[in-house]
Formats: structure tokens, C-alpha cells, sequence
């Protein structure tokens, strides 16, 4: 299998999903935020091939339409056929506003997963 891109606003989900990503092909991450890129070591030493940095001031808070076209581009670029979402409070909470505001085809030959937590 071709690429698969992991993405959460935690780190430590992010690393979790890194390491299951794994056993499905190559695995790479999406970081998000302002002042992130120091944090792709980390994202490194959990498996990571590639850390796609989307860093910008307005991805300080989290707003699941600025986090869904910045993810969407980074989909885009990566050419992920798998992208993993961790089920954190966010993204549950924002899943539909994601959905609705990532443009289909941009995205049209990836599949995009949310992990369950068991909360």
C-alpha cells in the first residue's frame, strides 16, 4: 500500500497512530499549528519517513475549517491513499465541519479514517 498519512492536534495520538500506520505502509505525518516545526523530530522517532509541516499563526487554535483545507493540502501533496484521524475531543467534535469543508476532489484517491478511542 502507498503512502498513509497520520494526523491529530495531540502529539502523543499522533505518535500512537504513527506506530499502527506503520504496519500499513509508509507512514507520514501532517503537523498543524503555529511554531510546530520543532516538533517533527518527535514525529521522526515514532516512524515517521515524512513530516509535512502546515505552520501558520491562524493554526494557533484549533478551527476545524482552517485544520480541514490545510490537512486537504497536505493530502494533496503527500499523495496519501490513507489518512488516519485520532478520534480526540476536537475531532469529534468537528468531524462534520471537517467533512463538509474538505474539497472532494482534492482529496479523491485518499481514504479518510477516524480511530476510535474507547472512551
Amino acid at each position: 500500500m502507498a503512502g498513509v498519512l497520520v494526523f491529530s492536534e495531540q502529539d502523543t495520538v499522533a505518535y500512537e497512530l504513527l506506530s499502527k500506520a506503520r504496519e500499513l505502509g509508509a507512514a507520514n505525518a501532517a503537523l498543524l499549528g503555529a511554531s510546530v516545526s520543532a516538533k517533527a523530530t518527535g514525529y521522526f522517532a515514532f516512524g515517521a519517513q515524512k513530516v509535512y509541516v502546515g505552520e501558520d499563526a491562524r493554526l494557533a487554535d484549533f478551527h476545524a475549517e482552517m485544520y480541514a483545507d490545510a490537512l486537504a493540502q497536505i493530502v494533496d501533496a503527500s499523495g496519501a491513499q490513507v489518512v488516519l484521524i485520532g478520534s480526540t475531543h476536537s475531532a469529534r467534535n468537528s468531524a462534520r465541519s471537517s467533512a463538509d469543508s474538505v474539497p472532494p476532489a482534492r482529496c479523491e484517491n485518499a481514504r479518510i479514517f477516524f480511530a476510535i478511542s474507547p472512551e
